[in-house]
């Protein structure tokens, strides 16, 4: 007992980790976190699937582009690397590698890094791939018909559909932001021995399903067990089946579960891939759900979860499209040309409106980032310890570059320039 409330009360005045028995509190997540947790290794494909390489000299052009930032001067490799704090960066471009560079002793082929809630993407997908083989009849279909036992306890379950949990749009109870929490959901289902019973035994409602959107780690872990008690497979198996050999995945992967006991895979946060890996992933859905010209997942799927739903603040289906703000001189023009009939009055006396896409995003705390660009035929990686840069903004930069001899960007939120 003694030993309790000395490391509670540690926790309490200097927020660091602190393990007792078999309770994790918590602390902040870091890409060594999959080394905690037992894991499902997933294999890698047989035949892997390759990116061609582009020329050296274009990579050294990618090198030594400078970025300027509060007045200071970095390479691309500098400000992503040293300076970014990245581990891994990726720029591909029609099957090409055109950069590639790994940082801080990391290297393809190094143990795995964590995902975090790319994995949400994943997931995503394996319930679009139930749906099309049948294993899931709708995504209109209520939770209820995969736990009944759900609705005795509050009837509103019988209203919660998988799309609504897709969209995240639950109503559920669930603090999402309080990281530092050691008491928080989030935390319980990071570091808990017991996922699927807090998942389905502790979920409450705060409002009515479909009531408004918000970011919660529990709507994904839901699906997961629905897409597990659909197919009778677990969801580091179905991974395997479905996407990891399908798409020749070069690494072996592996999925964290939250204990011996319990085996549940944790489906919201803890796919722990090669970043190699997780582009092909990015190249399949900009491709429309084909691979090497056969139709791997249904393209009325992909193309719904990563179309901006502008009705969910250009979120859909476990994937974010990317936004950017245009502007007009007068309201009626920028109210005409919002896709909601939206605008704001600058302090510059414009009005400006949001628009999303066509790029998208699958995305993890500390900076983990799947991003496409289907019109440019683009596909960024980027694996890091933290997200304090301009990561978004940088791929926004990167893809409008008309040729990578010309490299000159103004204007990206976060950079003075990239020339």
């Amino acid at each position: 007992m003694l030993l309790r409330l000395a490391c509670l009360t540690a926790l309490l005045l200097i927020a660091q980790s602190c393990h007792v028995g078999r309770f994790f509190v918590w602390n902040f997540a870091d890409v060594n976190d999959y080394k905690k947790f037992p894991a499902r290794e997933i294999e890698a494909a047989g035949e892997p699937f390759e990116f061609a390489r582009a020329h050296d000299s274009i990579q050294q052009k990618l090198d030594t582009a400078r970025i300027t930032v509060d007045g200071t001067p970095y390479t691309l490799a500098g400000y992503v690397g040293d300076y970014g704090k990245s581990l891994s960066f990726l720029i591909i471009r029609r099957d090409t590698v055109l950069f590639e560079r790994y940082f801080d002793g990391y290297e393809a082929g190094s143990p795995p890094v964590p995902s975090f809630s790319v994995a949400k993407s994943f997931v995503s997908a394996l319930v679009g791939f139930a749906v099309q083989e049948g294993a899931i009849k709708s995504v209109q279909e209520p939770v209820t018909n995969y736990f009944p036992e759900l609705a005795a306890r509050d009837p509103r379950f019988r209203e919660l559909t998988i799309e609504h949990l897709l969209d995240m749009r639950s109503g559920l109870q669930y603090n999402e932001t309080s990281y530092a929490n050691p008491f928080a959901p989030v935390a319980r289902d990071y570091y808990g021995r017991h996922l699927e019973r807090y998942t389905l035994e502790k979920s409450k409602f705060a409002a009515e399903p479909d009531a408004y959107r918000e970011y919660q780690s529990v709507n994904t872990q839901f699906l997961a067990l629905i897409v597990e008690k659909a197919t009778g497979k677990p969801v580091p198996e179905y991974l395997e089946e479905k996407i990891w050999q399908p798409l020749g995945m070069e690494f072996p992967a592996s999925w964290s579960y939250d204990s011996k006991a319990g085996g549940t895979t944790k489906a919201f946060c803890c796919l722990n891939a090669q970043a190699r890996d997780f582009a092909k992933f990015g190249r399949l859905y900009m491709q429309g759900g084909r691979w090497q010209g056969r139709q791997l997942i249904d393209s009325a799927w992909v193309a719904r979860s990563v179309q901006p739903n502008y009705a969910n603040d250009c979120y859909q289906y476990q994937w974010y499209s990317m936004g950017r703000w245009q502007t007009e001189p007068d309201s009626l023009s920028a109210a005409q040309q919002s896709p909601t009939g939206e605008a704001y009055r600058t302090k510059k006396g414009e009005y400006a409106y949001e628009v999303c896409g066509p790029d998208f995003m699958a995305i993890g705390i500390l900076g983990q980032y799947i991003y496409v660009h289907p019109e440019k035929n683009l596909i960024m990686v980027r694996q890091g310890k933290d997200d304090d840069v301009a990561y978004q903004s940088l791929f926004r930069a990167l893809a409008e570059l008309g040729h990578i001899r010309a490299l000159v960007v103004h204007g990206a939120p976060g950079m003075d320039e990239i020339s």
